[in-house]
């Protein structure tokens, strides 16, 4: 620990993943009291937001109209100024960090406002922020926006921060290592839970079902419809008691593009349940044990935290062989059955379902109850110390 341990720190997040910054600033504060964390969002204030009050002492929201006309060119012109005053706004404001979760390019015209209310500006990636980011002009001002970077959060060996250095010109020895946690795991060291199968089913009305579960988002990424096509081109080789499990908590899918997966598979006559409301640990782990098949297959990944909770469960994983989790695959047998292209996904479904699942390596489970938040968050608090001093 830096021999002084007090610092401000202003936290930039979205709508999307302050689920996930709850967390971070729940142990940030846990670990260091001292620190004083406030946070600029564009999330509407819910209970979410209203559990972070205990960690965060501001919360600054970055307004914009809703209003009658708010599909106009005119509303969107309106957005836009509102948006940069927030920032300007904070121009009058010091911190002595500025921890941005994550970068878009359309934070690079407040970026001078940003760097002049901090010296020191930390840019953490989240992954598809960075992997599916295309286009010459996006590129360009997402390179632009990581000048200001005193620091990027990943670590250089890594396909995401390849992918940083590539994409972005970024320095690899201004590059720090740090991961987010997983408070699933201090949930399963602190609490233990000891749920079955049956009692995990019976939470989600699935008691009796064969569950596959498909993806963890509503993100389009996730390829849903590929997975329902999937699944139907082989249901006569499947249970009849086959349930798809949709966990539909959180992501970028919109109401159109969840409806669409709701209508493709009534239309099919496949039986959903769509999980759609916000869930406790508690609760994600009686998901996660509720389910048969986990079919994970989005285009890109940066090590989801998700896909490790089903390993500690020990649940049959169908998972894209082109996303790497480099530190668990040097352990054999891999914790997964591979998909190599997407042609081959409904006979590796099939696969997973006549196996008796993999005898997942030691190694694997030790390196997942490794990242805990109360292990990973001791490094974040010394990365932000030694900024300071």
């Amino acid at each position: 620990m830096a021999e002084n341990n007090s610092y401000k720190l202003l936290i930039v997040a979205y709508n999307i993943g302050l689920i996930h910054i709850r967390a971070f600033t729940k142990y940030l504060k846990k670990e260091n009291p001292s620190v004083d964390i406030h946070l600029l969002t564009d999330r509407e204030m819910d209970s979410v937001t209203d559990q972070m009050s205990q960690f965060v002492s501001k919360i600054i929201r970055i307004r914009a109209y809703r209003g009658r006309f708010s599909n106009t060119k005119i509303a969107q012109r309106i957005n836009k100024v509102i948006f940069r005053f927030s920032f300007a706004f904070l121009s009058f404001k010091k911190y002595d960090i500025i921890n941005i979760h994550f970068a878009k390019p359309v934070l690079l015209k407040i970026m001078p406002w940003l760097a002049n209310s901090s010296k020191s500006i930390v840019i953490t990636p989240w992954g598809s922020d960075v992997l599916r980011l295309e286009g010459e002009n996006a590129i360009k001002r997402m390179q632009l926006i990581y000048n200001y970077a005193s620091c990027v959060t990943c670590d250089p060996s890594s396909q995401l921060g390849m992918t940083v250095i590539e994409k972005f010109k970024y320095d690899p020895k201004m590059m720090c290592p740090l991961r987010f946690g997983l408070d699933y795991v201090d949930f399963i060291e602190e609490v233990a839970p000891d749920k079955t199968v049956d009692d995990s089913k019976s939470r989600f009305d699935l008691t009796g079902r064969y569950v596959i579960t498909c993806g963890y988002s509503t993100s389009p990424s996730h390829r849903h419809e590929a997975i329902i096509d999937a699944v139907n081109s082989i249901r006569n080789e499947l249970p009849d008691n086959l349930t798809l499990l949709f966990p539909f908590t959180y992501g970028w899918g919109s109401e159109q593009y969840v409806q669409s997966i709701k209508d493709k598979c009534c239309s099919l006559n496949l039986d959903a349940v769509f999980v759609e409301e916000y869930l406790s640990l508690e609760d994600l782990y009686s998901l996660r044990m509720a389910t048969d098949i986990f079919v994970h297959v989005q285009i890109s990944d940066a090590g989801a935290a998700c896909v490790m909770q089903y390993i500690l469960c020990h649940k049959k994983i169908v998972h894209g062989s082109w996303m790497k989790y480099v530190d668990l695959e040097q352990y054999k047998p891999l914790f997964y059955f591979p998909v190599d292209r997407m042609e081959e996904l409904g006979t590796v479904i099939l696969e997973a379902y006549h196996s008796e699942g993999i005898d997942i390596p030691d190694g694997v489970i030790t390196t997942i109850m490794g990242r805990g938040w109360n292990k990973e968050i001791k490094k974040w608090d010394e990365l932000f110390c030694s900024m300071v001093n």
